[in-house]
This record gives C-alpha cells, sequence and structure tokens, in this order.
C-alpha cells in the first residue's frame, strides 16, 4: 500500500514501456505488477495505464519463452481479478494467447500452465467469455494439456479448476469437452492422482458437472473408462479429507442412482412392448378380417 502511495505503480508502468524489452527487465517488472496488483487501487491504477495491452503483446512476442510466459502470466491473473481489467485484456486478443498457452508444448512449462489456468478463471466471470474462448479452440487445447500433464498434480488441480470455469452454465462447452474425450482422461487423471487431495477435490468437481447436466452418454463414458473402481478406492483412503471423500462417494450415487432409473426404465419398456405384442397374438383372423373390411369401407 505504502508503495502504491508512493508512485511505485508509475514507475514500474515507465519500466515496462520502455525497457520491458529485456528477459531479466520484463520478468522483474511483472513480478512487481502481480505483487502490487494485490491491492485493488493498485490493479485498477496498472488497467489504466494500459499495462494490459503491453503484457498480451509480450506473450505474443515471447510465445515460446518460458520465463517471460510464466511471468506474464501471472501478472494477467492478477490484474483479471479486477472484471475492468479483464475486460481490457480481452479487448486485447488475450483469448487467442490462452489457447495457444495450452496447446503448445515449448510454453506450457508447470508453472506456465497454472497462472494461465488461474487468468482464464478471473476472465470468465466477464458476460460472453466462454464463447470467445471456445471460438479460439480452447476445449481442444484444454484436453492437450490434461493429456500431457495427467502426471503431474499441481498442473492437473489447476486444469481441473479451468474445465470448471468454462464448463459451469455453458452447455456447448460442456458438449464439446464430452465429444472430445474429457470423461476418459479425468478418469486416468484420476487413476494417477488418486491420493492427491486437491485433484480428487476438482477433478471430482468436473466429473459432477458432466454426469449432471448430461448423464447420458457421459455417465456411461465413465463408467466404462473405469471410474467406479477409483472412486471406491478414494471413498475408502482415510489420508484423504472426509470431505472429498464424501465428494467421490457422491459422485458414485449418483452414477449408481442413473443406472438404476435406467435399468427399471428399460425394464419398464420391455414390458411395454411385451404387452403390445401379446395383444398383437391375441387378434383373431376374424377380427383381422372385421378391421380389413373397415378399412375397406
Amino acid at each position: 500500500v505504502t508503495l502504491s502511495a508512493k508512485g511505485a505503480v508509475d514507475v514500474v508502468v515507465m519500466v515496462v514501456n520502455t525497457q520491458g524489452r529485456a528477459q531479466e527487465i520484463t520478468i522483474a517488472a511483472c513480478a512487481a505488477v502481480a505483487k502490487l496488483g494485490e491491492y485493488r487501487p493498485s490493479n485498477d491504477q496498472f488497467g489504466k495505464s494500459g499495462i494490459c495491452e503491453v503484457l498480451v503483446t509480450r506473450l505474443q512476442d515471447n510465445c515460446r519463452n518460458i520465463p517471460i510466459c510464466e511471468a506474464c502470466w501471472r501478472a494477467c491473473a492478477t490484474l483479471a481479478n479486477d472484471v475492468s481489467n479483464a475486460r481490457r485484456l480481452l479487448d486485447a486478443d488475450i483469448c487467442n494467447v490462452l489457447a495457444m498457452s495450452f496447446s503448445t508444448e515449448e510454453i506450457c512449462a508447470d508453472s506456465a500452465v497454472g497462472w494461465s489456468c488461474s487468468c482464464l478463471i478471473n476472465l470468465v466471470v466477464v458476460d460472453g467469455t466462454k464463447s470467445s474462448l471456445r471460438m479460439t479452440g480452447i476445449c481442444e487445447a484444454l484436453m492437450a494439456s490434461l493429456t500431457r500433464y495427467t502426471g503431474k498434480p499441481l498442473v492437473v488441480e489447476m486444469l481441473c479448476r479451468a474445465l470448471v470455469a468454462i464448463i459451469q452454465g455453458d452447455d456447448t462447452n460442456l458438449e464439446r469437452l464430452s465429444a472430445l474425450g474429457v470423461c476418459e482422461g479425468l478418469v486416468e487423471t484420476l487413476g494417477n492422482n488418486e491420493n492427491v487431495t486437491r485433484v480428487v477435490r476438482w477433478a471430482c468437481r468436473v466429473i459432477t458437472l458432466l454426469s449432471t447436466r448430461f448423464p447420458v452418454p457421459n455417465i456411461e463414458k465413465l463408467r466404462e473408462a473405469g471410474v467406479k473402481p477409483i472412486l471406491k478406492r478414494i471413498i475408502r483412503n482415510k489420508e484423504l479429507p472426509y470431505k472429498d471423500r464424501v465428494g467421490a462417494n457422491d459422485v458414485l450415487k449418483k452414477m449408481s442412482k442413473y443406472s438404476t432409473y435406467r435399468t427399471s426404465m428399460n425394464l419398464y419398456l420391455e414390458s411395454v412392448f411385451h404387452k403390445s405384442e401379446q395383444t398383437r397374438n391375441d387378434i383373431t383372423d376374424d377380427d383381422s378380417h372385421a378391421i380389413h373390411n373397415s378399412a375397406s369401407e
């Protein structure tokens, strides 16, 4: 707060604008933006200075420079906590940069992925952002990252958080991810990280959204991918927090409830079909002849 009052924001903005193309200076300046931006008035001041647009340009110009990408994404994630700055970042075309950061392997250092996920989560509070992200191929990009990082718990947690952010309240994104194999990817991820608390928590939240909004075909996909044995092991694992075990149990109950409903419906349809066949067979030849004559008249 004291630094902000003393004009530190103006100094950082000046450095970024005049000296920011050197790697060490860019990284240091972004760290300052991230730290000072935690204070809301400074965050607002940064946005009004035009730094959002500068950071997006830095990301575009240094898309394969991992240290700069990490520093810039951290700064963008902090700035995006403010809705006005989130809009500024969106206007500067950060959606396309996000999609590129997830889909290009050289960019995807663990920490860079984590901060870009944080930025995405903050951006989607702006109306229309989920649709804009979808147009850039974000669903495909997130799936590529989920497959690439399935064995890295910290990255997987942030990817699951990002998945929750883009599918909550957006059925189009949910359907697209389902078609891309997100159910199978989540089961693999959960199996590789079933002892990691935060991965279990967020993967189960994604699974809950998938199985609640579109139980057909997502529950079948999850079951075929082998999610039930994994959930049962999680529920029995007393080293995990109680609420996460309860969360896994809720998912399992939802799947079982759906299975019971589907079995009952199948039995009902079979009985209706059987009665229909029996009624048809009970019609005598005279009845058939009468029906034929009636139709002819």
